[in-house]
């Protein structure tokens, strides 16, 4: 972290293969900066395997969880998670579910930026737009420019296209700098 007043945060947002293909940087950084944040540190990233993997928890309860929220929704949308998944269980799709992640990040060209403000991850994150682009509110990033969803993502085998990542924490600012930017 650069040596800014206490009360100014830090925020790491990249700019995901999606809407790089898409040609909405522009457009996205805007949005950003005229919310009042200031650009610290702006890169543009080709992600290594490694890199993505990294930027990902590798954790079993992170893993569990992912894969317990996927296999929630094929249940709830009457899908059998097994015509999607080599293994239906809730680790064995948060892997793959990881892989996908990976894949996608690796895909093509990011942007990498840290931004500064004052609560610049509270509002780069509402900026952003909720994680699951249908359920972003129109004006945010997600809600604006995505409607991908959890059955597109499903019968493509493939994960959500949300255009952004925005970090979630402090402590989430520090340990993604270190993978995207510094």
């Amino acid at each position: 972290m650069t040596n800014l007043p206490k009360y100014i945060q830090e925020v790491l947002v990249l700019i995901k293969p999606d809407a790089m293909k898409r040609n909405l940087s522009g457009k996205i950084i805007s949005m950003f900066e005229d919310s009042g944040l200031k650009i610290e540190k702006i890169k543009l990233v080709k992600a290594t395997s490694e890199q993505a993997e990294k930027h990902y928890p590798n954790t079993d309860e992170w893993l569990t969880s992912v894969g317990n929220k996927s296999l929630t929704f094929y249940q709830e949308n009457n899908l059998k998670a097994e015509d999607f998944f080599e293994k239906p269980d809730a680790k064995s799709v948060g892997i793959e579910i990881k892989k996908r992640l990976v894949d996608f990040l690796t895909s093509g060209p990011m942007i990498a930026i840290i931004f500064s403000g004052f609560e610049a991850i509270k509002t780069a994150r509402k900026i952003a737009g909720a994680t699951l682009p249908t359920n972003a509110e129109m004006g945010s990033i997600r809600g604006t420019f995505s409607n991908d969803n959890p059955m597109s993502s499903a019968m493509e085998k493939r994960c959500i296209y949300n255009l952004v990542h925005v970090s979630d924490s402090e402590e989430a600012v520090e340990t993604e700098r270190k993978i995207w930017i510094d």
